[in-house]
């Protein structure tokens, strides 16, 4: 914080030596010659200034008359000083994502040199309160705010720069939330900004501007202080990882790698495969990953610059195993691994009990092609029925139904009502996502009575999913023991739905809609940011989420648990950061697995080492400093008055020798 405000007023310091030259400059006597002195003795000696150089004479007046204005030209420039007690109050947003670890040819990360500008920049403060935001997908503040830097670096040991993205706009959102109008907001990342660059006010800060607040030059608002810290550097990356399972064919992984340097280069992909399914159920004490990987293949891969290659693995006997994929170490190590979990879902079990051939063929082959359910008998989780009576529950009572409303056997002779649209088709529930029933026949056999309707169902607990004007074509219901049962009004032989894509689409969502309130993770493999659903046996229960990684040695002792309520079943996780958790409920114990691949934050080459922004405006130096221009003016203003009684009495002791 500058102590002169205003420079430009320092101007006015040029009167000083005006001032000197007055007395310098003397008026110089020409010589008179006269018969005698005593006609001269009450003359005064000429005390003006004149053209003539002469000695520099220094009399009190002198000093006094310089002093004056030295004080009024101070106090023009409003110096300031730190008021007592009071502190700078420092929001600071850091970059989060993992492109923060890439290293330099010195071997340091662009977090150490973030801590570096963060303490040069803290240090240049007399006092300072400063709060510590991460922004990543989801920005977060770190702690309480801290008034030392030892009380900083404590704060930084939870700054894990693990995201796959950093979400600095609303970061700086929530450090405007956090510290107010007249804090000081200081970003540190990789990366310039593009909006500051251009002089552009950031959305977060317009309100305040508007206010008032300083704006500094071509460099973005005046609070806002931008510091960059990278390095520009080559990287190849996998920037993406998919695992698919197929009962008939194994497992299918998809493996994007990426060269965001200029140069070709060759890395080796590594497949290695961690702890099963049957390992990791054994006990708490099975690592979710494996202590000790056993590398099942190794290839080169051969990447021209900027080049995006797609790699297809097919690895054997690993269906229920972890997935290890990592290529060679360079200059960012996050993007060189991924782990993916096994798919967790086993095939539903459902059962068939159609009447209709036309009907179970069409919905066997559905089922069979859908890969995610098998055909069983007693004990199954989903039944598909054309049943008028609706069948008595199973001995799991866990089974829900799926209804084919045929109509009543006297209603199927009759002449069937027919529809070809428009269809009102409620797209939030999870049967009707991604249907569409254009140009489709849809037939029912007749509208069923009263009181044969009133048995199968309860008209309140019932929701739509299709209609056609007045006529419910699908609906679905919640039944006491909260079973749900899906009632599906269709006539077979004279619509068109059973030989169009939508009918597999309905029996696909189906089997979905089943699986989805099932216990367990959705999905196992997922990205930094990205809810995960954690379905519970009981109602109420309380879940336990630890990230355990052994196989990363960064951020190796962040192990802590955190605890999330599950409300009717359900507890919603959003993972931070990249690495392997491992997620306790009260009767089961899963494993999730979160990759941080993007090539975005992947690609350093528009990483650069750049500042921009001022911390200095008005409602800072109002608040936080006192002007001491008041003073300076008291000070002036005695100055004057004992130049004015230095005078008086210089003329009071000239008159008296003046005199006879």
């Amino acid at each position: 914080m500058p102590i002169l405000g205003l420079p430009l007023l320092l101007a006015g310091l040029a009167a000083l030596p005006m001032v000197a030259g007055i007395y310098w400059l003397r008026t110089r006597h020409r010589r008179q010659d006269v018969s005698a002195l005593f006609l001269w003795q009450s003359a005064v000696k000429a005390q003006g200034g004149g053209r003539k150089k002469s000695r520099l004479q220094t009399p009190v007046t002198l000093f006094l008359e310089l002093l004056i204005i030295l004080l009024l030209v101070l106090a023009a420039t409003t110096p300031r000083v730190l008021r007592a007690g009071q502190t700078a109050s420092v929001v600071v947003v850091l970059d989060d994502s993992y492109s923060m670890l890439a290293v330099d040819l010195e071997g340091t990360t662009a977090r150490q040199r973030a801590i570096e500008a963060l303490r040069d920049q803290l240090d240049g403060l007399p006092s300072y309160r400063a709060q510590l935001i991460t922004a990543g997908s989801n920005p977060q503040r770190l702690g309480q705010p801290a008034s030392s830097w030892p009380e900083v670096q404590a704060l930084l040991e939870g700054w894990r720069c693990r995201a796959s993205r950093a979400d600095l706009r609303s970061g700086l959102t929530l450090a405007n939330e956090i510290g107010g109008p007249r804090s000081r907001l200081l970003v540190l990342t990789d990366h310039t900004n593009p909006e500051l660059a251009d002089g552009v006010v950031p959305q977060a800060a317009e309100g305040q501007a508007q206010a008032g607040d300083a704006v500094s030059d071509g460099s973005g608002w005046g609070r806002l202080r931008w510091v960059a810290v990278g390095v520009r550097g080559d990287n190849v990356a996998i920037t993406n990882a998919v695992r698919s399972h197929d009962p008939a064919r194994g497992d299918t992984i998809l493996v994007e790698l990426v060269n965001q340097g200029d140069v070709a280069v060759s890395t080796d992909l590594v497949l290695s495969a961690g702890t099963s399914e049957e390992d990791f159920a054994s006990g708490p004490e099975a690592s979710p990953v494996g202590e000790d990987l056993e590398m099942l293949r190794r290839q080169t891969i051969q990447l021209a610059p900027k080049q995006t290659r797609r790699v297809w693995l097919r690895p054997e006997q690993c269906a229920d195993r972890v997935v290890v994929i990592s290529i060679a170490d360079d200059t960012l190590t996050p993007d060189n691994r991924v782990v993916l979990m096994p798919a967790q879902a086993e095939p539903l079990g459902v059962s068939i009990q159609i009447e209709d051939e036309t009907l179970r063929r069409s919905v066997v082959q559905a089922v069979e092609a859908s890969r995610r359910a098998r055909i069983v008998g007693p004990g199954a989780s989903l039944r598909f029925t054309d049943r008028f009576v609706e069948p008595a529950p199973e001995s799991n009572g866990s089974a829900w139904t799926v209804h084919f409303d045929r109509g009543r056997p006297t209603e199927r002779d009759a002449d069937p009502q027919a529809f070809l649209g428009p269809f009102v088709i409620d797209h939030e529930h999870a049967v009707a996502e991604g249907l569409s029933l254009n140009g489709l026949v849809w037939s029912i056999a007749g509208e069923v009575s009263n009181d044969v309707r009133a048995e199968t169902r309860d008209s309140d607990r019932e929701r739509p999913i299709v209609a056609a004007g007045n006529q419910t074509l699908l609906s679905e219901r919640t039944l006491p023991d909260s079973r749900r049962h899906l009632t599906w009004r269709l006539w077979p032989e004279r619509s068109t739905l059973m030989r169009s894509p939508a009918f597999p689409v309905l029996i696909w969502n189906t089997i979905e809609w089943r699986r989805s309130p099932l216990p367990g993770i959705s999905p196992p493999n997922a990205r930094p940011g990205v809810p995960i659903s954690i379905i519970t046996m009981a109602s109420r229960d309380e879940v336990q989420v630890r990230r355990v990684d052994p196989i990363d040695s960064i951020d190796a002792q962040n192990t802590e648990a955190s605890a999330i309520a599950a409300v009717d079943r359900l507890a919603v996780f959003t993972p931070p950061a990249a690495g392997v958790y491992e997620v306790l409920t009260a009767d089961s114990r899963y494993r999730l697995a979160v990759n941080a691949g993007s090539a975005t934050e992947s690609d350093l080459s528009d990483a650069t080492t750049e500042s921009s922004g001022q911390w200095v405006d008005a409602l800072a130096l109002e608040r936080e400093y006192r002007s001491l221009s008041w003073l300076l003016g008291l000070l002036a203003l005695g100055t004057i008055g004992a130049h004015a009684l230095w005078l008086g009495r210089g003329k009071t002791r000239l008159a008296k020798g003046a005199s006879p």
